[in-house]
């Protein structure tokens, strides 16, 4: 497991900031608390890869599955910086939708649902290059 900003807890070498943010819902019973993946410093390259192979992007959300529900978070954030941008390819646009859509489907198995939320750029210029947007 890559973790180079230690939200893991030892005997992984972290310091249980995953944990230590789920058990804020003790005091707030109706918090929702959604793990990020990715954001700027990661950029779009292996997010591009993954999302351009059908088996990468459901071992990714199978991964994302499995750690979401062994830390006790209530959904996943996506934070893709950006498809088709910063290092990534033209077909990430198409790509970005189909891996939401195959998320969304596995989520919606648990009950409740796991939460799903994207970053996405405010950016027109960035809007029309990354998102299918109709």
């Amino acid at each position: 497991v890559l973790d180079p900003w230690n939200e893991l807890c030892p005997p992984l070498g972290g310091k249980c900031a995953y944990d230590r943010f789920v058990a804020l819902k003790q005091k707030n019973a109706n918090l929702k608390t959604i793990l990020a993946v990715g954001g700027w410093n990661e950029g779009s390259d292996d997010f591009s890869v993954m999302a351009s192979d059908p088996n990468k992007r459901q071992t990714f959300i199978n991964s994302a599955i499995t750690l979401v529900n062994e830390h006790g978070f209530d959904g996943l954030d996506v934070d893709w910086e950006y498809p088709g941008l910063r290092g990534g390819n033209p077909d990430d646009k198409a790509n970005f939708v189909t891996l939401i859509q195959e998320f969304r489907e596995e989520f919606d198995k648990y009950r409740p649902p796991l939460l799903l939320s994207g970053a996405l750029s405010p950016g027109k210029d960035t809007i029309d290059e990354a998102y299918d947007l109709p």
